[in-house]
């Protein structure tokens, strides 16, 4: 058995799967220390590492609703959306599939021919350049590089590319999570099939709605966001040759 012995120094362990999932430098912090096999960690250690809890009285909670209340009644729900604000999806998905059809419409050289989709990627080009979508495409730059800085782990690598996804592009447009439109990100598996980042998506919408979304809308932002992944410098999303 390997004994520790005296340590001038913090030694901070974990196992190889917390390793492989997040091999940052910055979690070093997070980590158990090693100690001697005698040693119990201090008093003061067992503090740091119990979250303080708040006891909650039934009055407690029972003010807590009231101000609750209180606060619903001042920031009411809306009841009334104006038909730009309902059509708002149907737009965007219209927008898509503008894009998405140049290669891989019915008679898209990437549908029939397998080959490079050039041109739906310069009319994406040309979209994120728009006067109008200035800003959208400096904060996608910005919000690209935060995407590279995590590649090296894949939990930090999804967790930047879903904000780099709904808290950059889709917010641009007025989307949110928690409706209708469900994004899971895709990770590749080791000796699988798998070997590159995918989407899986779904939208659910209410029939009562009366919103027609064609059957291609899904493939259409399943390319447009897997392009912001596999062409960036073509996009203007990063400088060709660096990372």
């Amino acid at each position: 058995m390997w004994e520790a012995g005296d340590l001038t120094c913090v030694i901070r362990y974990c196992t190889l799967r917390t390793f492989m999932q997040t091999p940052y430098i910055d979690a070093i912090a997070e980590l158990p220390t090693l100690t001697l096999p005698d040693e119990k960690p201090s008093e003061a250690a067992e503090e740091e590492l119990l979250p303080t809890l708040v006891e909650f009285t039934p009055s407690d909670v029972s003010d807590l609703l009231a101000e609750t209340r209180d606060i619903a009644r001042s920031v009411p729900g809306r009841t009334v959306y104006p038909e730009q604000e309902k059509q708002r999806l149907a737009d965007f998905f219209a927008i898509l599939r503008e894009i998405y059809a140049g290669s891989f419409g019915q008679d898209g050289a990437t549908k029939r021919y397998c080959l490079f989709p050039s041109t739906s990627l310069e009319r994406l080009a040309a979209f994120l350049r728009l006067r109008r979508n200035r800003t959208l495409l400096s904060r996608m730059r910005k919000g690209f590089k935060e995407v590279r800085k995590r590649q090296s782990g894949v939990t930090l690598y999804q967790d930047a590319i879903s904000k780099f996804i709904w808290g950059t592009f889709l917010r641009q447009f007025g989307l949110g999570r928690g409706g209708p439109l469900a994004i899971y990100l895709e990770t590749p598996d080791v000796g699988g099939k798998n070997t590159e980042i995918k989407f899986d998506i779904h939208l659910k919408l209410d029939k009562d709605l009366g919103q027609n979304i064609p059957s291609e809308s899904l493939a259409a932002l399943d390319w447009v966001l897997s392009a912001f992944l596999l062409y960036p410098e073509e996009l203007g999303l990063a400088e060709p040759g660096r990372d």
